[in-house]
């Protein structure tokens, strides 16, 4: 939460923060990847496949990765590309999985960016469209 609020990204009375703070509820229907660092959680994403209560974007042969956020406290470190590749390397040993797939709020220009260094694609004819929200870019990357 604090990295989407202290991002300019979203405020902290947004309805979208009550599902991040809702960490028991994506680890019931999820992956939780926890980063630690000198005793703290430094950053966290869930993984989701096709079908998952979670999933909003992945198809067959795909996995999809949300809610990725780094702690202010942490972030400028290379935290979100170490965490980027590890969810890259939990997809290649997952049999059947031919990409991963995200979204990202239009905002986050430097995920965009780091997203794009590590191969990922933007396909806007795959942006999640949430009525009287907005359009979230759509990026994917095939795996190797």
């Amino acid at each position: 939460m604090a990295a989407y609020a202290a991002g300019g990204h979203m405020r902290r009375e947004d309805p979208y923060m009550r599902q991040l703070a809702d960490v028991a509820h994506r680890a019931e229907h999820g992956e939780v990847v926890v980063v630690e660092l000198d005793g703290d959680v430094a950053a966290s994403a869930v993984i989701t496949w096709p079908g998952e209560v979670l999933s909003e974007l992945a198809r067959e042969g795909e996995m999809e990765f949300r809610m990725l956020a780094v702690d202010p406290r942490h972030q400028g470190r290379g935290v979100a590309r170490t965490l980027v590749r590890h969810l890259m390397a939990r997809a290649d040993q997952a049999p059947g999985t031919e990409a991963v797939v995200l979204c990202s709020l239009r905002s986050m220009t430097a995920a965009h960016a780091l997203y794009r260094s590590e191969g990922f694609v933007a396909d806007p004819s795959r942006d999640l469209v949430v009525e009287g929200v907005g359009r979230f870019p759509f990026f994917r990357r095939r795996l190797a």
